[in-house]
Order: C-alpha cells, then structure tokens, then sequence
C-alpha cells in the first residue's frame, strides 16, 4: 500500500476519489497554513485541493492538478459523478473540475462590505480644576469610561453585521448569489441522486438541491434549490437510482424515495446562473397550490404524536401569517406513512426537470442525550384515566428513564423502560388457569342460521352473524367468539367472549369440560375448532355441535402404536398438541416419544391420520431412542418463503384441500426456474419471496397478466362490490381476512371474496418495497379516511402501467381478500367504488389484442405447511407437508451453532472436545413462525419474511435462528443464529413442583398437571393504548381554518401501532417482539409472577389485549403499556418538544417534570442595558451580540417549563383549561393581538378555560405569534406546559436540580422543596461570564368556576434569584444548604428570606462542570482538570459557634475534561467515576494506605475504558445481588450519542477472577467485527479525544494487572456461542469441561443488574 507524505503543518480536512480517470485519482482538501476567525484579515483562504494519481506498481503519486487559495472554512468535498469535485464552504459552494470551475454563494456574509472607519480614543475633556480628592478622581475616570463605552457602544452596533473586505475570500469575488436564501453549508453532508445534481443535508436540517450544468467536460453553471427539512443528516448515501438514505445521530434516520421527472410544459426554465427556481403553483398537486406540504418522520410521529423531522416545503397558504400555519394533521399522517400521492414534494430544477421526494421508512434515533433521571410514572392506561377522573390508581407507578434527548425540532423527552408493564384490567381469582385460548368463528354456508336473527341483525347495525357492531369491524378484525381455560389440571371451562363480559357457557356445550385441554385451535377457516385433551381430540363446530371424536386409543390402533398392538397394560396419554390449519399435531408421553399428525378435510369436515408422516415421526422413535421425537411444531408458510427458496410447489389434493381451484399454471417446471431465479443476497430473497406471497389472509391471488387478461372477471368483480356495499357488508367474516387478522393462527387466514387491487404508481416504483404484501390496513384505513380524493387516485392506476406490468411478467398485482369493501362502517366506501369502477373502464378500453404470453394466466399457489421436528439425538428436521419431504436436517441444532447448515464447517474445538464430554439438553419445545403483517412504527413493511425459528431447551436456555438461503448443494435452506439480549439469561426454566404436590405425583406416563401446556405461544397485532388529545398525540387546531372539515385530531388519535411476536411463559415471562426480520426481546414486569397461559385477547371490553395466567391463580386481563414503543431495544416514548431540550429533573413532591429547552423565537426580545461605568471593550462585544440577534430576526430563548405527565394526580379539567388557553393564545396571535410579555422577570402562567382577555393569552404564548403556532401545534402533554418561565435575552440553563433548603441554615428543620436552575449569560470572549441562580417553588391551586366544577392550577413562584459574578455550572442541596458551582469555585450557601447567603467556600483550577454528594462526600468534576474529591464538615468550636468548611481529600492529576462524574458504592468501598471529553470512562479510588497515592492526595486509578462517546449525565441504581443485602450500586450512563451505558461492580473476588479469565479468552476465540480487538479499543483511554476545543490529551495507561474494567458485552458473548466452545473456553479458564459455572455466574450478573 502506498504511502502519500505530507508537510507536518498540513491539516487534511476531507479526501475523496475523482471519476473519470484510468488511474485512481485521489483529491486532497488541505490547509497548509492554519488560521482561524480572529485572524481572517492577516491570512485567509488557506485551503488547497490537490489531486494525486495513485500508482501502485510504480509507488508514485504525482499531482496532477492542484487548486489554491480557497476559502479557510472549506469543510467537505464531493466527487461529481460527470467528473470534478464539488466543494462545500460556509458561505459558498465551489466547483472545480481539471478544464473549468464555478462558484456560488449562499448567503450575504460571502461578499465583501463596507471599510468601517477607525474608532478614534476617547479624550474626556480636561476640568478647569485638577481633582484633588479620591473622590473626584474616580469619578472623572467613571465619566470618561462611561463615555468611552458608550462611543464602542454605538460604533458596535453600526458595524456588528458588517464584513470586512480584508476577510471576504477570493473566490467569492465574482460568485453570484443565490437570491432568497441565507443559508450555510458548513457540516453539511450530501449524496449525487444523478450524475449533475446533488442532495445536501444542512447543519439546520434544511435539504438543498444543486444542479451543474455542464458544458464539454466541466460545469459552467450552479443551480441551488431547497428541497425541503428533514433531521439534521450525519451522513447521506444513495442505494438505487431512487432510494436515498439520510442518517442522523441527533433525529431519525429517512429512506426516501426520489424519482426525477421531466415537466410536461417544459416552460419553466432555470433562472440566471445561481437562481434559485421557485416551485410554481399547483406542481403535481390538485389541491391548494400555496398549501405547505409536510413529510413527517414515520417513528416520531408515532412514539408522540409530533412533527419531528419532517420533510416539508416552506410554502404558506395565502392569507395566513407568517408561523401561523398549523399543518394539517392528515398530510402529516400520510406522509409519515408514506403511501399517498399527496405526500410527494416535488422540486423543480433547470429546465423543465422535476424531481420529487418522498418518506418510505424512518428509523427510530434517540439522538443526544443531555440529561436523565429516574422517575416514577404511571405507564399503565388504567391507572392514567383513574387518576384523570379523581380517583387512586390501582397500581403503583414504574420506574422509568426520563430524558432530554435530540436538538433544535428533533428535541424531545424520552421516557424508556425496560421490562413490559402488564395494564391488568381485570384479575380472576382462584381460576388457576394453566392453559387459555381464544378463538374466532363464523357460521358455515348454510348451517345453523336463523334467518330471523340475521334480519334483525342487519335492520340494528351489526353483524348479521356474530353480532358485532360497524365499530368494531374497523379495528382491523372481529372480536375472539371463545375464550377456553384449562383450569387446575382436572376440567376445562368455556366462556363467551363476544359480548361486554365473560359469560360460562354450561348448556350444550360441544367441549370437554371434564378433563384438562392441551390445545386449542381454528380449522377450515374458522368454521370449526379442534380441542386436545391428555385421551382425545374432539372436532367441533361453534360450541354446541361435535363433528368428530377421536379417541386416543384409537390414533394409536391406527399407527400401529406397539402399546396398542402388543397389549401392553402402558398408560399413555397426548402431553402437547398443536394446531394449524388444516393440520393437527400430537405428541405422545410414551418412551419413544411417538408424533402423530393429523389432517383436515375441508369438504367431509373430519380429521384423518396422515399416515404418510408415521415413518418420520413414529416408526423412527421406535426403531432408534436417539430418533424419538422431543418437540415438534407446524410452520404455514404465508410469505412463501421457504416454499421458494426450497423450491417447492404445493401438490393439487393441497390446493384442493385449501378451497381453491386449481388455475392454468404457468411454464414447466416454474417452480424451478423460481428457485434458479432466487438472488443469493438474504434481502433480495426476502423481498422476492414477499412478493411471490399471497396477502394476509389470502389462499391464492393473480398475477397481472390475468388482471390485464381478464376484464370480465374485473367486471363482475366489481358488480360483487356494489352488492356488497349496498347491503352493508356481505361476508360476515370479510373483516377477519385483513392481513391484521390473517396470521392471527400461524398465518392460517380465512377464504375471501376474489377482489382485485390495482397497484399504483407509488406501488409500481417502490423498488426495494415491491416484495410487501400491501398497505397495512390501519394505514388504508387512514388514509381512506382523511381523503377520500386521495383514495380515489390511490386507488385507480393508470391503465398502461398495468399492461406494463403483466408484460413484464411481474405478479405486482394482489389480492386483497375484499378487505375494503368487506369492512363495514367506513365512510368513504363510495370512494372506493368509484376508484374500483374508473379502474374497470380503463381496463375495458385496453386493446383486445394483447401478446401471447398475456394470455396465459396462472394462480399464485396456496401457502404450504411444514412440520419441524426435534429429536432426542440433538437433531432437527424440516418437513414439507403432506407428502413429508425433508427440505432442512441438521444433526447438532441442540449445540447452538452459530450458523446451521448443510455445509457448516467442522467446528475448530471437535478435536480438543470430545462427544462424550459434551452433555446438551434436549430441545423441549420448538415454534417456526414467519409475520406478514406490520409490527411497530414499519407500517406496511412485514414484520419477519424469512421464518424465525425459537427452540427452548430443558436448562431453560433459548435459541433463535432466522432462515437464510444457504449456498449448498444438499440443502437451500439454513438458519442463522441471533444475538440475544442479556435479560435471556436471567430466564429460568419452570420452576419445580412444592413437596406436597410432588408427593401426588402422576402416573408414569402422565404430565405434571400443573405444567404448562406449551411455554411459546404467538400473539399478533396487540395494541399500545393511546391517550386522546389533549393529552395524546393530535394538532390544535384553530377552529375551521386549522381543520380539513374531518377532524384532524380525530385521525390521529385513530393510528395505533400493532405489534406480533412470540411469548415464552415461564417463572420470568419474556417478549419477543417481531420487528424487521428479528425479535426484539423484553421481560415482563415480575408483578404478574410467573405465567403459566397466555394468549391475545381483544372483546369489546379488551381491545387487542391479552391473558396472562399465573401460578398463583390469578387470570389477569391486560393491555399493553401506555404509549409505549415495544420494537426498540428498550421500551421508548418520545414526546416531541420541538426545541432543545438542556436539563430535566423529576419533581417527585408534585409528581411533575421541570425541564429547561432552547428554541428559535421570533422577534427577538431587546436585550437589557448595559450597566454604566463598564469598560468599553465589554460594551462593544455586548452590543455586537445584541445588533448579531436583531439583525438575525431570532433569538435563541431558553425557558423552563412545568410538565404534568397523565397519571400526576390532576384531573382531566386541568389539561382541558391548559389546551383552551393555547388555543386562545395561538387566536389571538393569528389576529395580530398578541401582547407584550407580562413583566420583566418573564413569568407566565397559562390561562384557564374562564379567563378573559385575549392579550393575556398572547402573553402566556410567548408573545410572539410564532410561538403561539408553535405551542399550538405541539402534540400531547409535552406541548401544554403547566407553567413556563423566560430568562434573559441571551442567558442559558447549565443546571436544573430538585432540591431541599432549610430556612436559616437550620438544619433541624423541615426542609422545603425547591427547583433550582443555574443560568449563564455570554456575549463573548470579552465580555464576563455572569450566571444566575433561581429558585421556584412548587404551588397547586384549586379555582371553583361559576358555572360548577373545579380546575387545578399549578403554577410556580420565583422564591429568589441572585446574581454571580461566573456561571453557575452544578447545584446540589447538602444538609438544609446549596451547594453550587460557580465558575470555579465550589460554594455553600443557605436560605434567608429571600436571598442566599454565603458559608464556606473553596477555590478550584478550573470551571466546575459537575457536582455530586454521597453524604458528607463532595465529587467535583473540572475542566481540564480531571475531578476532585472532597468532604464537607460542619464542626462547633468552643464558642458554640457552628464552623463549616469544604476540604480537599485528593484529586486526579491527569489533565481531563470532565462531562460526567459520580460516586459508586460497593459494600463498605466507595469509588469515583469520572466521564471526560474523550470518550472514556475512569474508576478511581480515594485509598490513603497506598504508598503512591502521596497520603490520599491523589487519586488512585482503578479501571479505564474508552467507550467511544462522551458519557453527559451519571445515575446510580440499586443492584439486586442474589442472598446479599449489602449497598451495591451500578451506573447508568448516558451518551451524546443516544446511548446507554451500565457500569456495574463486582462483589465476589472468586467471581471477578473467574470473569477476567473469561474475558481475555474470549479477545482470542471470537470472531470480532472486522477483525478489531476489543481489548485494544478499550485501551484508546491513553489518547483521550479533544473536547471543548483542546487538542488531545496524553494519559499514563494503567498496567493490565491494575485495570480492572472488562468489557460487559464481551462477557456475555460466552452465552451466545455454541456448548462445544462453551466448554473449550470453560476448560482454558480453569474450570471442569462444563460451561454451566461460567453461566451461572452470567445469569448471577443479569439478575442482579436487572433494572427498570
């Protein structure tokens, strides 16, 4: 590799490669000279290109061509696909290629101003008599220096904003400017979306469009175009020719779509070079030309309800003042969703081109994380509207991590947890349930039905069948018919769950209720059910009719059992059972562990032995112990996944057996050439193979060929619609075939109507998102709901795109199974109608004549079943059903390899272990599952394509694979391993039966009758409650004008996520959360106690929830957590604030949240005068910032605000009062009425419902109008502050803390509450740092209206504030006192009055940066100066007089930046943590016996890491070590990254040891990503980063024998490897050939750090 030298002083600021040239050609961005702002007029433009040919063979690089004398503040360069290389600056854009360059500028401060003249000194005038007194000398100096800062006053602010010509780069001398725009490009990122025209990201999250215009081979001309917002971009790349992604650290990350158009007019042409082009009225819309359009992030909209990182157009209606607009809360929903024609933004660009974006998926980002805190909310739906109407809540709040993440409009509060709160509705005592089911039902064709019944059904609204009213069919599925318990492992009770309550059915009732059931599931369609007990399966239909009977004796008889046929007095009975349509499974408690499957026929509606399966699962178990069956499953293959990638076809007695006819199948062998045309990448076969698949819910659909082909059946299609939507709804299960309910059963979906979806041009150009199944039906609900225009052009496509598409081949075109027009009660169905009917005469109009290869249709092939099978040798097999092929076998799967497959290479420890010293435990339950339907924010993207495979072992571990194309010659199939979260191995199998139940122990053969009958139960499309505006998410709107007529809160609130996955019942219940192709794992909340049965609810009384039963007896009802995201690794809301935030403290006294933000206002407020007498240079630079924010237009205004999570105790009148207000305040600024500030201090308190006086609603806005729209426009809870205060013009919160002062300094009295907030104010390098201290005390008032009711009111009192001369940067409450941090000093001070007065004090190095007390015990963190500990004493001398002071104990003396500090205790041995700039985390100790400590002067080093982010903010947390009760803390650490840390120590030293062993094994013996050594990443502490602009910091590293910091992640990684590897390292550390004493201690470390 060559190596390119440089001069010493050469700093290289970005590098890329050229296009164009034979040679790789390298292009360098360097400053040879480095300057800086102050210096500009001495040297500018020091930036340089230098373009390099890099010649490997020959070892040269010459240059080729070089570019001088750019600007300083080039930050980035851009290699132009059409050659050159495009530069970003601050002020210009410069492209420069070998044969030409051109320059445009983007802002003002580009171009050269005027010379200011020079400020000549002040000479006060001479007096007649010389001042003879010291007195009249001071104050002659006070007049002349008065006078002097008024003239540098005034000349400041002439002059503020002027550039000077000495400072204007060179290359901006003849550049044109961009009309309209001030704009900078300083830290923008971008990508090329075509060979000339660029997408750039700014800092301030504006997205700009440049164009080139190339004449020849270089670029004579820059177009600059603004494309929209989006979230500040750390990095932006393009994927396909229309796919971009936009990645942002501090918001959430886009997939956008853009596709370039050319203007049908082509009139529109670019304006003179470096114009801006406007976007011309009406540009691909229909609507409102001046409308603003908004593309709204997917995830923050979802978490709450906000208008984070949205991609929008800054057009404002006309008639509307500026910042007055509210978006419509319909535009922001489809744009989020990403699905609407409306969505798109289109952009003009040179002549007549046209190119439009739009948001296909986002992923969620937490971004910085400023401040934390532990809180205790109420996260349960229950007890939130408890506490709404006045009444106590049931249960006792979470504890959560509240924090202020994001910046400028990604800015939000964060509210995380990691385990599942379980809303417990409604608690059954006593049932003791060990198994639950739900079950769905409909009438068959003809049976059963009382015409009587069904006519009165109709005539009342509701389901002619079921009884279901209109509501409730638009929820996306009917509500369960049944719910079955297996109770106390002797009977079976039947409940009723179509109505209000559960209701026993006693009479005629088809169940057996005198025996424990093992299993429960749908059949046919859901026309009839299969019920398994320990001796029988029993086919009934309804409740009350038995179809069939089967006894156990009888299967075995049958299969030749050798119990049966030889006689034997051999008890056995059906211990797990499993159903799935059309197929039954069973497995026996006989020695061979003997597997029989059973299969339904449609037609006769029984269930027949598929004897073809009894030589795989039986008849092997009997010949060979090693081949008995110990877990099996049956996987429906909805996504047509594994049916492609193994090439498989479904047999016709298949299709027959799935009702559907058999069509005209394509070519020989298609499903061959499907497999030859298989794509080896794993995401290329996903998408493949969803779009081979059927929709939920769908047994067959077409391709487009037979959707072009056939208008006929389009035709009576259609005439099949009308009838329907006359009649209200035909098919009373129409509903349950949307893909929400389809996968309800293992993907086993009911038989629709044929219908046809015509796809439309955003279907048709989706690329990488053509293989989803169709739009979520919440989503088609939405957006059918908001407009009906736009589903009317989503709907109807043009007609040549269809002829397109079946020309192509491609089956783009699916069914739906009816599930728009089956579902009763929308309110656009004639919309649809009327879309289905346009889409009927475009295809009429089509050519007869169509290619020959049109007229041959085929049908997409019904969804194939498969059996997995474990056995007792450790293998598993994957079967295709019914004919029992073997697509997949691996021999080992109970080792837990990483990757199983055919092809797997030998294992590098087989040699060193051996077989024998290996002792596995059998697989006890296994479940294969694929999701087709949405899960979480992924709207409309399926949850899991390839199948996901769980396994649970008799230890209690669990595996998870996922399914991949495997590049072997035996087998196309293979499964890789995923990585599990740590809360997996605090997970422990079931716990054993007591003594006394033990003694009564079963038969041989017989199960346990209270073990659970399966541990893995699936559930799908469970709903997060949402709360309802004004509290959740919805926009306020300003009556008529800031609605669309439907309602747009109302459409908001309707969206809820759904979520499917799998849930493992056990001691320790966990979550496995299905979310882009893996499982998210969460634990459940240990309140509910060990879950024994579960399964998905959803009743009128229960929406979409579930029932968990547990050991105690208990069958408790519940929904899912409050507002909560369950598809992130922690569960997360994000509230959106649209400002930064910068500290938050919960204020547990009132149960709210004070937390401090920072945001753009407009119009700047003026600043405060000057003090006269002040010195003329701090006048200058004072004034300087004030002319730099009035000629800006904006300030940056920082408040602190009161928020009142629902749940506080306030009642529901309090939000409504507080939402009336910003209503009134958001009025009065549309009308040009807003008032000034209501006094100086800037305290505001919102009005209630009955105050009057629009100015007073203005004021409590902000007054400013801006404000008003803003606050208005803000969703939830988060956007109605309870309370707000503005500081100063130009002043900033360092610190916001809780804290408890005693009046007087005594310390024994009552402490009072109070929220402290630390301010600094900077208007520059030379003018002093002030800072503030304020503090507010907390008051609630009850205000009794006239007209009846109450609203409480919580406002807050400025108890005092004091001003300092440095800022105050830290406050904690010590004994009754403050201690604070001011500039450098470390202060104690107490309460009188209304004033803080000062007691002791200690003078530090460097600016205090952090503060945190243990006790007596002070922990400071500094500036370049590392932390210091101290200890604060309080002694009475022999006067009785009290004598305080602050002591200095040690110190660190590395030269550090501190951004985090904090103590951590660990039994009797308490240890400093410090956090600096670097990224780097230390543990010191203050230990005085240590010879090189100097006396305990110095801080010994105990441990050093470098985590690769700066740590802002440390909280200790309570660690649960098992049988030790002594005070362990662990730290939990946030990260300017969006991170979370866990710092925990050890408390065993046999432990400790155990674990370093470990950890240096597993540097050698993993596999680490890109081959990095961990263990050498950790040791980057010695070069610490630079932070608040130093350079790098040099630190001593400590030797390995002293650092005793391992790395967490890298422990835990033993859990993941397969037992051969577990054992090899096992026996390296020391220990017996057994991995299970290294698990125990995981599983000990995990437990006890098992927070939240």
């Amino acid at each position: 590799m060559p190596t390119i030298k440089l001069a010493s002083d050469t700093s290289v600021r970005g590098m890329t490669f050229l296009h164009g040239y034979t040679e790789p050609v390298l292009l360098l961005l360097h400053e040879s000279t480095p300057t800086w702002g102050g210096r500009l007029r001495d040297v500018r433009d020091t930036c340089c290109l230098s373009a390099m040919s890099i010649n490997i063979r020959k070892k040269r690089q010459p240059v080729i061509w070089s570019v001088h004398h750019l600007p300083s503040d080039c930050s980035r360069v851009m290699a132009v696909p059409r050659g050159g290389v495009l530069v970003l600056s601050q002020n210009l854009l410069l492209y420069y290629a070998q044969g030409g360059s051109c320059v445009m500028a983007i802002n003002s401060n580009a171009f050269a101003g005027e010379v200011p003249p020079r400020l000549d000194p002040i000479v006060p005038p001479q007096p007649s008599m010389p001042p003879r007194t010291q007195a009249e000398q001071q104050q002659v100096a006070a007049a002349a220096a008065e006078k002097a800062a008024a003239a540098a006053t005034a000349y400041a602010k002439q002059w503020a904003t002027n550039v000077h010509p000495e400072t204007v780069a060179a290359a901006a001398k003849a550049a044109p400017k961009a009309p309209g725009m001030e704009l900078q490009a300083d830290g923008a990122v971008g990508c090329w979306i075509a060979n000339n025209i660029a997408l750039l990201s700014l800092k301030t999250g504006q997205l700009l469009l440049v164009a080139l215009k190339f004449e020849a081979a270089a670029a004579s001309k820059m177009q600059v175009v603004i494309a929209g917002s989006a979230p500040v971009a750390s990095c932006a790349a393009t994927l396909t020719s229309n796919l971009l992604f936009l990645g942002s650290c501090v918001g959430d990350s886009l997939l956008v779509r853009y596709t370039p158009e050319l203007s049908s007019t082509g009139s529109t042409a670019a304006t003179a070079s470096g114009g801006v082009e406007r976007i011309p009225s009406g540009i691909g819309s229909s609507e409102n030309p001046a409308k603003r359009r908004k593309l709204s992030s997917l995830a923050s909209f979802e978490m709450g309800g906000g208008l984070e990182g949205d991609l929008e157009l800054g057009i404002r209606p006309s008639g509307v003042a500026d910042g007055l607009y509210l978006d419509d809360g319909t535009e922001v929903l489809r744009s989020a969703l990403g699905r609407s024609q409306s969505s798109v933004v289109p952009v003009q660009l040179l002549e007549g081109a046209k190119h439009s974006f739009k948001v296909l998926d986002s992923l969620m980002c937490l971004g910085p994380i400023r401040s934390t805190d532990i809180a205790s909310l109420h996260l349960r739906e229950s007890d939130v509207h408890a506490s709404l109407s006045g009444e106590s809540p049931q249960h006792d709040p979470s504890q959560c991590v509240i924090a202020a993440v994001g910046s400028d409009k990604s800015g939000a509060l964060a509210i995380m947890r990691r385990g599942v709160v379980a809303d417990v509705i409604t608690a059954v005592p006593g049932l003791e349930a060990h198994g639950a089911w739900t079950l769905h039902y409909r009438e068959p064709k003809g049976f059963g039905i009382d015409a009587d019944v069904v006519n009165d059904n109709i005539h009342a609204g509701v389901d002619p069948i079921e009884g279901d009213t209109h509501e409730d069919l638009d929820k996306g599925d009917r509500h369960h018919a049944f719910l079955l318990l297996s109770c106390r492992g002797e009977s079976t009770m039947v409940l009723d769950a179509r109505g209000q309550e559960l209701a026993e059915i006693t009479d005629q009732v088809a169940y057996i209720r005198d025996a424990p059931t093992i299993a429960v599931g749908e059949l046919f369609n859901a026309t009839a059910a299969v019920q398994v007990t320990h001796s029988t399966v029993r086919l009934v239909s309804g409740s009350s009719f038995c179809l069939q009977d089967i006894p156990l004796s009888e299967l075995l008889l049958e299969a030749n059992h050798p119990a049966a046929v030889d006689d034997a007095n051999v008890q056995i009975c059906i211990k797990y059972a499993q159903i799935r349509d059309p197929y039954v499974v069973l497995l026996l408690s006989d020695h061979q562990a003997t597997a029989l499957l059973l299969q339904g026929d449609a037609k006769q509606q029984r269930l027949v032995l598929l004897t073809a399966a009894l030589r795989d699962l039986a008849e092997a178990g009997w010949e060979d112990a090693a081949a008995a069956v110990t877990a099996v499953c049956l996987y429906t293959d909805t996504t047509g996944w594994v049916a492609a990638a193994a090439g498989l076809a479904a047999s016709e007695e298949q299709q027959q057996q799935s009702g559907t006819a058999v069509g005209l199948q394509g070519p020989a062998g298609a499903g061959q050439q499907q497999q030859q045309g298989i794509a080896d990448d794993e995401d290329a076969l996903m998408a493949e193979a969803a779009a081979e698949a059927p929709a939920a819910g769908e047994p067959y659909a077409t391709t487009a060929a037979e959707a072009a082909g056939n208008a006929h059946g389009l035709v009576q299609e259609q005439q099949h619609v009308e009838q329907k939507s006359k009649k209200g709804h035909g098919d009373p299960l129409g509903a349950e075939a949307s893909p929400n309910n389809a996968s309800a059963d293992a993907g086993v979906g009911f038989e629709p109507k044929r219908t046809f979806k015509v796809p439309d041009s955003d279907a048709e150009a989706a690329g990488v998102l053509e293989g989803v199944e169709g739009t979520d039906a919440a989503m088609a609900e939405a957006a059918a709901d908001h407009d009906p225009q736009e589903a009317d052009k989503a709907a109807a496509a043009p007609a040549a795109s269809i002829a397109a598409a079946g020309e192509a081949g491609d089956p783009a075109v699916a069914a739906e199974g009816g599930e728009q027009a089956n579902e009763p009660g929308q309110q656009h169905a004639s919309a649809a109608d009327a879309a289905v009917h346009q889409a009927v005469q475009q295809q009429q109009q089509l050519p007869q004549q169509q290619p020959a290869r049109q007229t041959q249709t085929w049908q997409r092939r019904p969804p194939m079943s498969f059996c997995c099978v474990a056995r007792a040798g450790g293998s598993m097999e994957l079967y295709a059903l019914p004919d029992m092929t073997c697509v997949f076998q691996e021999v080992e799967a109970t080792l837990g390899h990483q990757v199983m497959t055919p092809a797997r290479p030998e294992s590098p420890y087989a040699e060193s272990v051996a077989d024998e010293d290996l002792q596995p435990s059998t697989i006890s339950e296994v479940m294969l599952e694929c999701f087709t339907g949405a899960s979480g924010a992924a709207l409309g993207v399926p949850a899991a394509v390839a199948p996901l495979l769980v396994m649970l072992r008799d230890d209690g571990s669990c595996l998870i694979y996922k399914a991949f194309k495997a590049a072997s010659a035996n087998s196309l199939l293979g499964f890789r391993r995923q990585p599990l979260d740590p809360a997996f191995l605090c997970r422990q199998s079931p716990a054993a039966l007591p003594d006394a139940t033990a003694a009564a122990a079963p038969a041989p053969g017989m199960p346990l009758p209270s073990a659970p009958p399966c541990r893995l139960v699936r559930f799908d499309h469970l709903v997060t409650p949402r709360l309802e505006p004004p509290l959740g998410p919805g926009i306020l709107g300003l009556g008529s004008s800031g609605s669309n007529g439907h309602g747009a809160s109302s459409g908001l609130q309707g969206l809820k996520l759904r979520y499917s996955g799998i849930f493992v019942c056990g001691p320790k219940p966990i979550w496995l959360v299905a979310s882009r192709g893996a499982l998210v794992p969460h634990p459940m909340d240990g309140k509910v106690g060990m879950v024994d049965a579960f399964c998905a609810f959803h009743n009128p009384s229960c929406q979409h929830g579930y029932i968990a039963a547990s050991l105690t007896g208990d069958m408790n009802i519940c929904t899912l957590p409050l507002q909560m995201r369950l598809d992130q690794p922690w569960l997360t809301c994000k509230w959106p604030l649209r400002a930064t935030p910068q500290a938050l403290v919960h204020y547990p006294e009132a149960r709210l949240i004070a937390i401090a933000t920072a945001r753009l206002a407009a119009p700047p407020r003026p600043y405060l005068p000057a003090d006269p007498g002040g010195d003329a240079v701090a006048a200058a630079a004072y004034a300087t910032a004030e002319a730099a924010t009035k000629a800006a237009g904006v300030e940056d205004l920082n408040e602190v605000q009161l928020l009142a999570p629902p749940g506080c105790g306030l009642p529901m009148s309090s939000y409504t009062g507080v939402a009336a207000a910003v209503r009134a305040a958001a009025a009065a600024a549309a009308g040009g009425t807003a008032a000034s500030s209501s006094g100086s201090q800037g305290l505001i308190s919102l009005p209630s419902i009955g105050s009057s006086g629009a100015g007073t609603a203005g004021a409590a806005a902000g007054s400013s109008a801006k404000v008003a729209a803003a606050i208005a426009a803000a969703a939830g809870w988060v956007g109605l502050p309870m309370w707000r205060y503005s500081l100063l013009p130009g002043e900033q919160v360092l610190c916001l803390k809780n804290v408890a002062l005693c009046e007087g300094g005594d310390e024994s009295a009552n402490p009072e509450p109070f929220i402290a907030v630390g301010c600094a104010s900077a208007f520059g390098e030379d003018y002093p740092a002030l800072g503030r201290v304020l503090l507010f005390q907390v008051l609630k008032d009850t205000v009794f209206r006239i007209e009846g009711g109450s609203e409480v009111k919580i406002h807050a009192r400025l108890a005092l504030q004091r001003e300092y001369s440095g800022p105050v940067s830290a406050l904690e409450s010590l004994r009754g006192f403050l201690l604070m941090g001011v500039g450098n000093r470390v202060e104690v001070q107490y309460k009188q009055g209304n004033t803080l007065v000062k007691v002791t004090f200690f003078d530090g190095l460097q600016l205090v940066t952090g503060l945190r007390l243990v006790k007596d015990y002070i922990l400071i963190g500094q500036v370049m100066q590392s932390c210091a500990f101290m200890r604060y004493s309080s002694k009475v001398d022999r006067l009785r007089e009290r004598q305080q002071s602050v002591e200095m104990l040690g110190n660190d003396t590395e030269r550090l930046d501190a951004t985090a500090v904090e103590f951590m205790a660990n039994g009797k041995i308490l240890s400093q943590v410090l956090g600096d700039g670097g990224g780097n985390i230390t543990v010191l100790a203050y230990d005085k016996t240590d010879v090189n400590s100097w006396g305990g002067k110095k801080l010994m080093r105990r441990g050093a890491a470098h985590v690769g982010c700066q740590v802002t903010q440390l909280e200790r947390l309570r660690m649960a070590v098992p049988g030790d009760s002594n005070n362990r803390q662990a730290l939990l650490a946030a990260t300017s990254d969006g991170g979370l840390l866990l710092l925990s120590p050890f408390w065993d030293d046999n432990l400790f040891k155990r674990m370093v062993g470990l950890h240096e094994e597993l540097v050698y013996q993993l596999q680490h990503t890109a081959g990095l050594n961990p263990k050498a990443f950790q040791a980057r502490y010695c070069r610490a980063g630079p932070a608040y602009g130093a350079s790098y910091n040099i630190m001593r590293a400590l030797p390995p024998d002293q650092n005793s910091m391992l790395q967490g992640d890298l422990i835990l990684a033993y859990a993941g490897m397969d037992m051969r590897a577990q054992t090899a390292i096992a026996e390296a550390v020391g220990l017996e050939p057994n991995p299970d004493v290294l698990l125990q201690d995981l599983r000990d470390l995990t437990i006890a750090t098992d927070f939240l």
